[in-house]
């Protein structure tokens, strides 16, 4: 090689050194340039890390959709997950907790975030098919912040502090869910529950609630109407926009009958009672089922074992109407007329017992009584129905209520 040939190529080294040397120090600027500016763009309060977490759950306000709550609202299931490996390195003490605080927070945020067509939320695995008077008219989304929280229970280490706590959130969390009606929640949450907590009486209570709801004619009609349309092929269901009305029903792999499901409740509601025979609700809603299947000496023989004293208002007038039904059904009139009265003196406006007496008299050959019961009470015509008869809501609602149960969660996270 010539010593022109040579010094060509040092040179062509040199010059590819220096363009190398040159594009590195040019990336390398131009990232020290902007890295400032990517730190600026990056809002603080975005991290989605561990520490951010428990900020959130130390600081929110319970019962209240604050900023907190709001932060962390829009996680991923994959997001919330990621705070189990910290989680799990913090004393006992803390990480109770830790958790106990979380629930109220993963709760309120469920439940501040939630219409009657679905979720504000990144959605979960399940869905749910939105009902309107027994027909199926929509679909919602489930949303992770309920599977976080059933997961976040099970991170509870000591076995005691999780009975407790996990009973407090299950029996809260549950009875909104059954308020709502939301029955494919309903279900993953009782059975994560037993679980947790073995056979529960309040647990195994609003189980029955929702057997004994899936023996009633709106949820037949319901069931009718999907096993037709699988006979003729998939069914699609569109989504309601937001503020739509509706109801939720469970969505079962088969769809129970009448007879199905009445069983189902009825050996709920013993089971229940077999833990706790002072459960007056389970005892009245297990006459009420038996009443409706016929079975009417039955239904007396657990009305009478209710525990004395005076029952909570709901409860008072639920256990009033049943007796009502079953002593008019055993021709026992004047026993039928005194319930129907009393339940008229806890609900005045209601008209469930009106009607009762007015159905009694005229049954007695008294038409102008029965015409008189109808006239005899007054309600607001601005009020719907279903604001004035708690009997609307009978496979709805609970005594203690949904909202004294988070009420009593929330203060207990508060200590």
């Amino acid at each position: 090689m010539s010593s022109d040939q040579t010094q060509a190529r040092r040179l062509v080294h040199r010059v590819v050194r220096y363009t190398a040397v040159a594009t590195l120090a040019a990336i390398l600027a131009s990232r020290m340039a902007a890295a400032p500016i990517a730190r600026q763009s990056q809002p603080r309060e975005g991290a989605r890390t561990f520490q951010s977490w428990v900020n959130a759950v130390t600081t929110h306000v319970p019962g209240e959709l604050d900023e907190l709550a709001t932060a962390i609202a829009p996680w991923s299931f994959a997001e919330l997950v990621a705070v189990f490996p910290e989680l799990r390195n913090r004393s006992w003490t803390d990480r109770s907790q830790l958790i106990e605080r979380g629930l109220v927070l993963h709760a309120d945020i469920a439940i501040l975030n939630r219409n009657a067509s679905g979720y504000n939320l990144p959605a979960g695995v399940g869905n749910a098919t939105l009902l309107d008077d027994g027909s199926a008219v929509g679909q919602m989304a489930s949303t992770v912040h309920w599977d976080f929280a059933r997961r976040l229970i099970n991170e509870i280490p000591e076995r005691l502090d999780r009975v407790r706590i996990g009973r407090s959130f299950y029996r809260a969390s549950g009875a909104v869910l059954q308020q709502w009606g939301e029955y494919p929640e309903l279900t993953l949450h009782l059975a994560a529950g037993r679980k947790v907590l073995g056979d529960d009486p309040v647990l195994l209570l609003y189980e029955g609630t929702m057997r004994q709801a899936y023996a009633g004619p709106r949820m037949q009609r319901f069931f009718d109407e999907r096993r037709r349309a699988e006979e003729k092929g998939p069914v699609t269901m569109r989504s309601l926009p937001p503020g739509a009305g509706g109801t939720i029903p469970e969505l079962p792999p088969s769809f129970p009958s009448i007879r199905e499901s009445r069983s189902q409740a009825e050996r709920l509601f013993r089971r229940a009672l077999s833990i706790d025979p002072t459960l007056s609700e389970a005892r009245i809603r297990l006459a009420h089922l038996l009443g409706d299947g016929g079975r009417h000496m039955d239904a007396a023989t657990e009305l009478r074992r209710l525990t004395t004293g005076q029952l909570p208002r709901f409860l008072d007038y639920y256990a009033s109407l049943v007796t009502a039904r079953t002593s008019r059904a055993r021709g026992q009139l004047d026993a039928a007329r005194a319930a129907f009265e009393h339940a008229a003196t806890v609900y005045p406006n209601a008209p469930a017992p009106r009607l009762g007496l007015s159905e009694l008299t005229m049954a007695q050959g008294k038409p102008a009584e029965s015409l008189a019961q109808l006239v005899s009470f007054r309600t607001d015509p601005q009020d719907a129905p279903s604001a004035t008869e708690p009997w609307w809501w009978i496979d709805r609602v609970h005594e203690p209520s949904a909202d004294a149960l988070m009420s009593d969660l929330r203060q207990a996270a508060a200590r």
